[in-house]
């Protein structure tokens, strides 16, 4: 898991490339931090809305 300032695409997709089940920026609020913290510990994975749009943008640009 990221906490992080970084949200370009660039650092996002060398995250999720690297194995990171989450990513959220460092102002995120408490709660949002100890919930990601609890569900990528059980296995899921978890990315902030706007990580979440920013990864999808750059994965729907990739031609097959």
């Amino acid at each position: 898991m990221l906490l992080t300032t970084y949200d370009t695409d660039n650092d996002i997709y060398r995250a999720i490339k690297a194995g990171a089940k989450g990513y959220l920026l460092k102002d995120a609020r408490r709660e949002e931090l100890l919930d990601c913290i609890r569900k990528v510990n059980a296995g899921e994975t978890v990315y902030s809305t706007s990580v979440a749009s920013k990864a999808y943008r750059r994965a729907s640009t990739v031609s097959l």
